[in-house]
């Protein structure tokens, strides 16, 4: 069916109206609930922080919300905790017994069972933050499968470890194009046009000119990155579609860097919140969007229900599949 919204503006436009005041206070509540219940207030102080960024995050006229709750994350943490508890028990029994061998095998016990937790990882993550994602009313999902994140992360991984970690740039970007293709908006979907090898050339090379530089050229290499993974960024709907266009500048770049840092050093870290909004800011302000898009066309998509087991995990294991 087609969504009711279609008074919504076609403006081609990324808005952020997060404050500093408000997301600030409401993050100095979470770290004192999240003390005084021993860690436990976590998972709703996380939920309270995506729905504030997502209700402040909008796109061509549209606003975000996330419909996750903290309840949804803490059993899912539960769940999770006997999935990771098997490796590092494995690891702590393999010490105290103090044989070569015994670590040896653990270690590599430890090692497949990581590589077998990310992709789940991932993958969950990524059902369940988009199950509980709505855009101006239209569901969000990810309709990936974990064969397939399988496949993708079992082949990166061993051709990343037998090129002594060159041909990562393409794992990355192989991933990114996986989890893009099967992010949807009702019937709308994200699109990665960027290959391995530029990505590689984007590293490699301006990497090489950052060290030469004494960190100089560190702000024209974040431009570039920022180019890179925002230019080759787009969403497409039928015919029509849209192209994410960066406009980031290396003074740009400096005048985030700096200040945060200064903000962070100053504060003694207590201001990290503030710094959180600024980099968003800074990325949702330097996106220029081109092209057609008809939000009254949108058609509404399955409801595909997931648990926040993945969420845990991903979280746990500090991988994020909107951040690949």
């Amino acid at each position: 069916m087609e969504t009711q919204n279609s008074q919504v503006s076609s403006s081609l436009s990324i808005k952020f109206s997060g404050e500093n005041g408000p997301f600030f206070s409401m993050k100095l509540f979470h770290v004192f609930m999240t003390i005084i219940t021993i860690g436990i207030y976590y998972f709703w102080a996380k939920a309270a922080s995506m729905r504030y960024l997502y209700q402040n995050t909008e796109f061509c006229g549209g606003k975000f919300a996330f419909h996750g709750t903290g309840k949804e994350m803490f059993w899912g943490f539960i769940r999770s905790i006997a999935i990771l508890a098997l490796a590092y028990v494995i690891i702590i029994f393999a010490s105290l017994t103090q044989s070569v061998a015994l670590m040896i095998g653990a270690f590599i016990v430890y090692f497949a069972i990581f590589m077998v937790i990310i992709p789940l990882a991932i993958h969950g993550s990524m059902k369940y933050r988009l199950s509980r994602t709505t855009w101006n009313g239209i569901t969000m999902s990810y309709t990936g499968t974990t064969g397939d994140m399988y496949a993708i992360c079992i082949k990166g991984t061993l051709l990343s470890i037998v090129t002594l970690g060159i041909y990562s740039f393409w794992f990355a970007v192989d991933l990114r194009k996986y989890i893009f293709e099967n992010t949807k908006l009702g019937d709308v979907k994200l699109q990665f046009d960027g290959e391995g090898s530029g990505y590689f050339f984007e590293v490699f090379v301006v990497y090489l000119l950052t060290l030469i530089t004494a960190g100089i050229y560190g702000f024209w290499f974040a431009r570039n990155l920022y180019h890179y993974f925002i230019d080759n960024t787009r969403v497409v709907h039928n015919e029509f579609g849209l192209k994410f266009k960066s406009k980031v500048t290396a003074g740009a770049v400096f005048k985030l860097v700096v200040p945060n840092l200064l903000i962070l050093i100053f504060t003694l870290g207590i201001a990290f919140p503030i710094v959180v909004l600024r980099n968003i800011r800074f990325l949702v302000d330097n996106i220029e969007l081109t092209g057609t898009f008809d939000a009254s066309l949108i058609k509404q998509g399955k409801l595909q229900p997931a648990g926040a087991v993945g969420e845990s995990l991903s979280d746990s294991l500090n991988v994020d599949g909107l951040s690949i």
